[in-house]
Formats: C-alpha cells, sequence, structure tokens
C-alpha cells in the first residue's frame, strides 16, 4: 500500500469525475433523468408564451374561443409538467440511491483489501470521518448538487435562446450583468471555499479527538485529566467555528452581490423595455414573457455558479476519501489462486525478512518448519519479532523476502479466503461484539447451530460460566464484551476459535493479560482442544509452554536457540536466562501480595 507522504491534492476534475463514476453503471436511467429535464424546461418556456398570446392577442381582439384554447394548453402543460417532474424525480431518486450504495459498498471493500497495514497506520477516528464526512458530501452530489446543476443548465440553455428569439437587444442587457457577477463573485467564493476547508480540516480533528475521548474515558477520570480534554476540544472547535463564520460572512457577500445583478438588471430591462415598447419594437406581450423568462433565467443562472461554488466544498471533503480509495494493498490476490484440496497443517518459514514500512527488518532470515499437528512456541523479549511472525501466517502482510509455505505451497499463491479459513487466532486483546454470547461464538462459523455453539463453549470450559448468566447464552456482553472478565472473554475466543476448526492455530500472548489462576483454567481447557493442531503460539509467560514440542528463542529477528523445555534449559542460555527472569519477577510479585495482605 504506498501512500504519498506529501498528500497530493488533486483536482477538483479528477475527484469529481471519480464521484461521479458510480453513476456510469447507470447511465441509461440518467439518460431518461436528461429528457424528462428538457421536456420540463420546454414546458416552462411555453407557459410565457402562452402569457404573451393571451395579452397581445386574447384581450385585444376580445377571441374568447382563441381564449380556452390557450387555457386548454395551459393545462396540458401543467399535466404534462407534474407527470414529467415526478417522474424525473423519481429517476433521481433511483440514481442518487444506488450510486450512495455503490460507493458504500466500495469504500468497504477497499477497507478489506488494504487490512492490517492500513489499520495500523491509521486511527479508527480518521477513518470513522470517512463514513462521518466524506460520504455525506457524496451523497450530497448525488442527492442535490450534480442534478440541480443538471437540470439548471438545461433549463438556462433553452431559455436563453427563446429569449433570444423574441428580442435580441433587451437579450445583451444580460451581458453588464452575467458580467458584474462573473468578476466579483468568485473572489469571494474562493475565499468562502478557502475558510470551509480549514474548517472540515478543524472539524476532522475535533472528530479525532472525540473519539479518544469516548475511548480513553477510564483513563481521564483516573488521571482527573476531564479538564484538559475538554479545553483541547473546545480550542480545536473555536477554531472551527471561527473559520466556519468567515465562510458565512463571505458567502452572504455573494448574495448580495447576486440580488445587485438580478435587480439591478431588471431595472435596465424596465428602461429599454419601456422604450423598445415605445418605439413598436417590441409588445407588451412580449416584453412580459421576457420579463418572466429574465428573471427566472437570472435566478437560474447565478444558482447555478452558487452551486458549483458549494459544489467544490463537498468536493473537497471529497478529495481524503478519493485519496484514501487510490491507495495499493500491500497484499494481493493471485487472479487465479491455487486451492488445497485438504489442508493437513505443514507450515514453513523460508529465508523470512521482513519490515514495516521504510523500517529496517525486523525478522531477518528467519526459518522454522512445523510438522502437522506439532506445537511451537516462540518466546524472546519485546522487539524481536515474535507478534510479526503471526501476523505473517494469514497474510495480514507478505515478507519482503523469503517465503512461508502451507503444506508444501508458498501461501502467495493461495487464495487469501482458504488461507484465513485454515488458520485461527486468539489476540492478547479479544474483540467482542455488542451483542450475545451466542452470536460472537458464532462469529467464527456463522453456520454453526445452536449445538454445535454449545459444544464449542464447553470445550473451552464456558459453558458452566455462561449457564450462569441471566439469559444464558443470549446474554448481551455489552460494547467490547465489557460486562465480561478477562478470563470469560478469552474463554469466549477460544470457542469462537474452535468452532471455525482451523487446520493451524495461532495464539498470541492470549493468555498474557490474564491472572494466574484464570491464565492457568484457560491453558487448560487449550491444551485439550490442541491436540491435532498444528499450533504456534507466542508466549508471555514460559512456564505455561513447558510441554511444547519445540520452543524457537528469537533475538534481533532470527532464531537464537531451539529445542524442548529440558533441552534449553541444560543448554543454559538464553532461554535460561528468560525462564531466571521470569521467576525473578513472579517471586518479587509473590512479595508485593504478600506485603500487601
Amino acid at each position: 500500500m504506498e501512500e504519498d507522504p506529501q498528500q497530493t491534492n488533486y483536482s477538483f476534475r479528477i475527484v469529481y469525475a471519480w464521484c461521479l463514476s458510480y453513476m456510469k453503471p447507470y447511465r441509461g436511467l440518467f439518460i431518461g433523468y436528461l429528457m424528462l429535464g428538457i421536456l420540463g424546461s420546454l414546458i416552462l418556456v411555453a407557459v410565457p408564451k402562452c402569457i404573451q398570446v393571451f395579452i397581445d392577442t386574447v384581450l385585444p381582439e376580445r377571441n374568447l374561443a382563441l381564449f380556452y384554447s390557450v387555457l386548454a394548453v395551459l393545462l396540458v402543460l401543467l399535466a404534462a409538467m407534474i407527470i414529467a417532474n415526478n417522474r424525473k424525480n423519481t429517476l433521481g431518486l433511483i440514481i442518487q440511491e444506488k450510486t450512495s450504495r455503490d460507493l458504500q459498498q466500495a469504500v468497504f471493500a477497499q477497507l478489506r483489501q488494504l487490512g492490517f497495514p492500513y489499520y495500523e497506520r491509521h486511527s479508527v477516528g480518521e477513518t470513522l470521518t470517512f463514513f462521518n464526512t466524506e460520504i455525506p458530501a457524496i451523497h450530497e452530489i448525488y442527492r442535490r448538487y450534480f442534478p440541480s446543476i443538471v437540470q439548471n443548465v438545461m433549463m438556462l440553455v433553452i431559455t436563453v435562446g427563446y429569449l433570444m428569439t423574441i428580442s435580441p437587444r433587451l437579450s445583451l442587457l444580460f451581458v453588464p450583468c452575467i458580467l458584474l457577477y462573473y468578476f466579483s463573485a468568485p473572489y469571494f467564493e474562493k475565499k468562502a471555499v478557502l475558510y470551509i476547508r480549514s474548517s472540515m480540516d478543524e472539524f476532522k480533528e475535533l472528530g479525532k479527538k472525540q473519539y479518544d475521548s469516548l475511548s480513553a474515558s477510564l483513563e481521564l477520570r483516573v488521571h482527573a485529566a476531564e479538564n484538559w480534554d475538554i479545553r483541547r476540544s473546545l480550542e480545536t472547535n473555536e477554531r472551527a467555528s471561527h473559520h466556519l463564520f468567515m465562510h458565512f460572512i463571505y458567502i452572504n457577500i455573494r448574495a448580495i452581490l447576486r440580488r445587485i445583478s438580478v435587480y439591478g438588471g431588471a431595472i435596465l430591462l424596465f428602461v429599454y423595455g419601456f422604450q423598445l415598447i415605445q418605439g413598436n419594437m417590441v409588445s407588451v406581450g412580449e416584453f412580459i414573457a421576457f420579463l418572466l423568462l429574465y428573471f427566472r433565467s437570472m435566478f437560474t443562472m447565478t444558482t447555478v455558479v452558487t452551486l458549483l461554488s458549494e459544489q467544490k466544498v463537498l468536493v473537497h471533503k471529497a478529495e481524503a476519501l478519493y485519496r484514501f480509495m487510490k491507495l495499493k494493498p500491500e497484499v494481493i490476490e493471485l487472479l487465479k489462486p491455487a486451492a488445497l484440496s485438504a489442508i493437513q497443517g505443514g507450515l514453513e518459514f523460508r529465508n523470512v525478512h521482513f519490515g514495516y514500512g521504510r523500517e529496517e527488518n525486523i525478522l531477518r532470515g528467519f526459518d522454522l518448519a512445523l510438522s502437522p499437528g506439532q506445537r511451537v512456541a516462540i518466546v524472546g523479549t519485546s522487539g524481536n519479532g515474535k507478534s510479526t511472525l503471526t501476523k505473517l501466517v494469514s497474510r495480514f502482510y507478505d515478507p519482503r523476502a523469503g517465503e512461508i509455505l502451507l503444506d508444501d505451497t508458498p501461501i502467495q499463491r493461495l487464495s487469501i479466503g482458504q488461507l484465513r479459513e485454515a488458520v485461527g487466532f486468539v489476540f492478547q486483546e479479544t474483540y467482542l461484539f455488542g451483542a450475545s454470547i451466542s452470536d460472537n461464538i458464532r462469529f467464527g462459523n456463522p453456520e454453526a447451530t445452536d449445538d454445535e455453539v454449545e459444544a464449542a463453549a464447553r470445550a473451552a470450559s464456558a459453558h458452566d460460566f455462561i449457564m450462569e448468566l441471566p439469559n444464558g447464552y443470549d446474554t448481551l456482553v455489552g460494547e467490547r464484551g465489557n460486562k465480561l472478565s478477562g478470563g470469560q472473554k478469552q474463554r469466549i475466543a477460544i470457542a469462537r476459535m474452535l468452532i471455525k476448526n482451523p487446520a493451524i492455530v495461532v495464539l498470541d500472548e492470549a493468555t498474557s493479560a490474564l491472572d494466574s489462576q484464570t491464565e492457568s483454567d484457560v491453558m487448560q481447557a487449550l491444551d485439550r482442544l490442541l491436540l491435532g493442531r498444528t499450533t504456534l503460539t507466542v508466549a508471555h509467560r514460559i512456564s505455561t509452554i513447558r510441554h511444547y514440542d519445540l520452543i524457537v528463542v528469537m533475538d534481533q529477528g532470527r532464531i537464537a536457540e531451539m529445542g524442548t523445555y529440558d533441552e534449553l534449559m541444560r543448554a543454559n542460555g538464553l532461554f535460561g536466562l528468560l525462564v531466571l527472569g521470569e521467576e525473578e519477577r513472579e517471586h518479587e510479585r509473590r512479595e508485593m501480595d504478600q506485603n500487601v495482605s
């Protein structure tokens, strides 16, 4: 995933074309929308023509038959306009909803494609702004701005064309009005856009801070930092509000110029029109029709300019989303990936090198082979690439050099779906959805039956505590599972992994956050369940992996030592130092507990 560190600013044309590209599948509907819009514009032009005939012919001649004819035409035009507008609005709504749906699906698909590399480099608050700010901005383009601009431009072309047929001389009065607005309004529009951009940047930053505040509510209370957090948010809010206020100031100035252009032109029209009527160069009916269409044309023209200006603000908001959608995923699946008929669970790392972004390699020539059903533990001090290794197994990242094989097949050749179906994870921090326990377990296999959910819970030693809850498996766990203890959440995570029935299990410090007794209970459940499954465990407490088939000691991104627990202890090397350090920490903890008691 290559990101431009300079945060390239794309042109309005490029971003706008991208926004409208989601309408391409519905071009047939849009052509129908345009045709109905043209029909509506022609009807609106025909109405002043009927008024002209009424004034110039019906009234002077008192022609009753012609009067009824004009009245009938008006009624037909009115009915046709109602039908055309209703159908046009329906088509517009269909186009808007379909394009908005496609855009949201595309954003979700992009998030899934970018995966771990993106999530680890960007905050959740930043990602949420796509759904709170950028996507609604594009929805507004689909819903209001683009249809209105198209409709008004068609109306303007048809109306001005008809005005030229009535009186080319009167039509010349458009020129000074247009020039006044054209040369004065853009300056204020640009200033308004600059201020709204600054305002949106500040509001985006405010959104991140608000997310941080909600996520860190406990820490803020513990450190009595609520006032500091409020001041921090208020400062950002005040800057955003000031820029928004200045935006509206310039918008109002532009609106004043719009009215001056329209009504100033109307005054000139009355003066010059009176002279043309006096000279019998224009009839009264033609002047009235021209006057009606003049106001419609001027307001339409200035509306188009206003809409274009306001749309620029929305496109600026969409620019961040466009930049996001242009990101390339680091992990790319082959167009025709290989498929394994049956997965045995053999896993091999061959001369694997890896580092994050532009950083130096964390893994430097890592070699390790796991036989099907073998249990292997990875230990070492922090920063040696233990957790990084687990992320490579399911292709959350790809190595810079070397390869990883599943059953002798490079995982880059496999479909990502099959690979991740074959691997089950239990992380140090378990994420539970704010749903029922049953739903959280079934997340590992959405097709699982209630009996299978219960069987997985029993195997994970979770059934007993679940049945003690008020609603059993239907008990809601709260946001992120906050109604459950750490040990209970980990057992739910284990049940979720088991119901998936993976060939390979990866435990990334899955019990490091638990107390000793809870960890012992969870590890006993895991020991029973991992028999026959290839297991790769990143261990926090060495005491929990004594019985593993193989223990790998990592140092500086390489394997420093490797063997069984007893073999490594006899070697009295780096592993022995790790064990000694753990025993000293455990001894200090016990002394502290005794002092407290």
